[in-house]
């Protein structure tokens, strides 16, 4: 689903350029590996929602969102199939 938004690949914004295949597959085996929202920033959990925070790569502020578990999800799916 990635690639109908991204059809000419992914960036990875790396300081260590990586050559070796073994070593592009463990990387991003990595990443396929772990979900979606750290554990460590959920702040808050009830039985219809979820508080988290998140932070912009281009800023040092932390963001709060509280979310119902329909609207994490809708969230996420739609991100990765756009």
């Amino acid at each position: 689903m990635c690639y109908r938004k991204y059809n000419d690949g992914f960036y990875v914004k790396s300081n260590k350029k990586i050559n070796n295949i073994f070593e592009i597959a463990k990387y991003i085996g990595r990443y396929l590996a772990r979900p979606a929202i750290a554990e460590y920033r959920i702040t808050d959990i009830t039985n219809s929602s979820a508080t988290f925070w998140y932070q912009k790569p281009d800023s040092p502020r932390k963001n709060i969102s509280n979310s119902s578990y329909v609207s994490i999800h809708w969230k996420i799916i739609s991100t990765y199939s756009t």
